[in-house]
């Protein structure tokens, strides 16, 4: 009897559902080892140009949604434009976003600000762009818009990366690492941590986490950047001699 209800989910299927479907299924079963840790992550600009190749709209308004707010694909899909409010701050114009928190029965939902200046501007314009052209009774993505959809269409947009197997003890290149939604909300959470320097605390409300234990997956280093403190603390120790120098 479920073999016939499957078969007849199926026959229902259209084609892009079908496909969408079948990519999710392969997505769960990644080549890549099952404990790994990234090592490079997309910079800001590698957001912008994956975004522009697009062709599809609503592929690149997927991106610049996933990478604005961070949120989980669900989380994300339930928007619709009612969920976000024009503000401005003492420099520009900036997104006030609703949403709801999954995985957190403590905070059912959150408040994030997105601002429309600065080196993300442009994605974020374009996703101002899209929600301009949205009608506010059905999510921003349609009604047919699911998980299945979002994983098909991004699955097909690989790069280079670096990532580290726990299980082989080493580093390794995949040239062909393959996007899939959940990777966007760690480049977006890792940015917030390495470029505008958010406390884990602000981290933990801008994710919609309940403890900070997620941190340091989703978090990953710049290990270049490791030697930043120091440099920064030469630079104040030299400016202070140097005011005490002009005191004298």
């Amino acid at each position: 009897m479920r073999r016939i209800q499957h078969r007849t989910r199926w026959r229902n299927l259209s084609d892009d559902e079908r496909k969408a479907q079948i990519f999710a299924e392969e997505a769960k079963e990644a080549s890549l080892p099952k404990k790994w840790r990234l090592e490079t992550v997309l910079s800001i600009p590698n957001v912008e140009s994956i975004m522009e190749a697009e062709t599809s709209d609503k592929v690149k308004a997927l991106i610049a949604g996933l990478y604005l707010t961070g949120c989980r694909v669900s989380e994300l899909l339930s928007h619709t434009t009612s969920s976000y409010q024009s503000d401005h701050d003492s420099i520009g114009e900036r997104l006030i976003c609703t949403t709801m928190t999954e995985k957190n029965k403590s905070s059912p939902s959150r408040t994030l600000v997105l601002p429309c200046y600065g080196p993300e501007k442009k994605i974020a314009d374009y996703y101002k762009g899209w929600l301009k052209m949205r009608d506010d009774q059905i999510p921003i993505f349609g009604k047919k818009f699911d998980r299945k959809n979002a994983y098909y269409y991004l699955h097909k947009i690989t790069f280079p990366t670096r990532v580290y197997s726990w299980r082989l003890r080493k580093s390794m290149e995949i040239p062909d690492f393959r996007m899939y939604p959940h990777y966007l909300r760690h480049v977006r959470i890792t940015h917030l941590q390495n470029i505008y320097r958010f406390s884990p605390a602000k981290i933990m409300a801008f994710a919609g986490w309940s403890n900070l234990d997620p941190l340091t997956a989703y978090t990953h280093l710049d290990y270049s950047s490791l030697g930043q403190p120091f440099e920064e603390y030469a630079k104040r120790s030299k400016q202070d001699s140097v005011n005490e120098d002009a005191g004298d």
